[in-house]
């Protein structure tokens, strides 16, 4: 009768309190899960939560028994089903040895729709200290493909908070693996993607350096049909809404990292843009930065001091100010390798001084960007010797006057007397 009611279409407010109260009888329930099961039903499988939220509370076999089998079914919806009630309230009580297994089957799927309605339970599971490990390596299983909805529900499941899984309880192997398969993946520009580079950067950062030289290798060989989905190899950091990479510099391979990046750098300059931007999420201002830096100025390879000089432009905002004893090595690095590129490294900083970085509007009176710029370089002055590379910036930097924009009001005032 349900069926003939689903297949008619008609909508009734308490269908799903009739098989609910139908199940109480264990001849229907026996019946009605196995017709389920064999597919008899069809129409009928949006209902299949409810003989296993019955069995679960009957018995560990039985409940096995048609979990599994719903988590093997085509029928996603049923293998759904058997996601939501066996990983169901996980937040409040211990999973059971049955559920842990139904879960392990329907980690084998490749169907996004039901492997996300896993994730979270997973997640779940893993806070829980006896089935950490087992939830750990049904996560490091799961195979995510090309689809990047899946992947960034993937990202997902490692952070803090009960219903992910700790990046403290994750091994760099595990990490690695996990990285691994985001490489056919044809983009990664989600906040659940930039949140897990995070929470792994202080453990495997030469993973996520792999990961982007990865990415960057395929897409030299990625398909370019018009119905194919462009691949991106490596995310703005920017419009992931990515945070400063600071647990990677508390890391032992921190250095190895940036000379990773360098590399890639040097190597892949047509996507340059993002990678800069990366490199300056992983690294700053300080003496393992400088040094990886040093290592490409000190190089014969012009190539490989043009990509210094190209991320002085990328670098921290205000360095100049902030990290003065940074920005002199540098220049006397680059005064090494001759006076251009002394000159081009002096332009560089000036420009990531100067730039107006975002967008403004005022409606009141003038706006007036660089106020003070001159006397704070006046005052650098005295701390370098006359006629040295840093004495030259700040000696420029001394010259560069306030830029005064006018208000909108004062706009709009301009063009009614025009």
């Amino acid at each position: 009768m349900l069926q003939q009611i689903v297949h008619a279409g008609i909508e009734i407010s308490s269908s799903l309190r009739i098989p609910s109260a139908l199940c109480e009888d264990e001849g229907f329930l026996r019946t009605f899960s196995g017709r389920l099961q064999a597919n008899d039903l069809p129409r009928m499988s949006i209902y299949s939560s409810v003989p296993l939220i019955v069995w679960r509370k009957r018995g560990a076999a039985d409940f096995l028994l048609y979990g599994s089998a719903f988590a093997r079914s085509p029928r996603q919806v049923m293998a759904v089903a058997a996601a939501g009630v066996a990983a169901s309230d996980f937040l409040y009580r211990r999973a059971t040895r049955a559920e842990v297994e139904i879960l392990s089957i329907l980690a084998q799927r490749t169907e996004p729709w039901i492997l996300m309605n896993l994730l979270h339970g997973l997640g779940t599971l893993s806070r829980q200290p006896e089935w950490t490990a087992r939830a750990i390596s049904l996560i490091s299983d799961i195979e995510i493909g090309t689809d990047h909805v899946l992947a960034e529900e993937y990202c997902g499941i490692v952070g803090q908070g009960q219903m992910k899984v700790s990046p403290d309880a994750l091994s760099p192997r595990t990490v690695e693996g996990m990285v691994r398969k985001l490489v056919p993946v044809h983009k990664l520009d989600g906040h659940h993607f930039g949140a897990f580079v995070y929470h792994l950067s202080g453990r495997a950062p030469l993973a996520l350096v792999e990961l982007f030289e990865a990415r960057l290798e395929r897409a030299q060989h990625v398909s370019t049909e018009d119905d194919d989905p462009i691949y991106q190899p490596v995310p703005s950091p920017a419009t992931s809404r990515w945070s400063s990479l600071t647990p990677i510099r508390s890391s032992p391979d921190y250095a190895r990292s940036l000379q990773g990046l360098l590399t890639l750098l040097r190597k892949y300059r047509d996507c340059a843009s993002n990678l800069e931007e990366l490199f300056w999420r992983f690294g700053t201002a300080d003496d393992t930065t400088l040094a990886a830096l040093s290592a490409f100025l000190e190089s014969e390879d012009e190539g490989e001091h043009q990509v210094v000089i190209h991320l002085l432009y990328e670098g921290p905002t205000q360095v100049v100010f902030t990290h003065p004893p940074f920005v002199a090595q540098i220049l006397d690095l680059c005064a090494r390798r001759g006076s251009e590129v002394e000159r081009k490294a002096r332009e560089a900083f000036i420009a990531n001084t100067i730039q107006i970085r975002g967008a403004f509007a005022a409606g009141g009176g003038p706006v007036q960007f660089h106020a003070g710029l001159s006397e704070r370089a006046q005052a650098q002055l005295a701390s370098f010797e006359p006629n040295t590379p840093a004495f030259r910036l700040y000696s420029e930097l001394a010259g560069v006057g306030p830029i005064v924009f006018p208000g909108l009001q004062e706009e709009l005032m301009d063009e009614d007397v025009e």
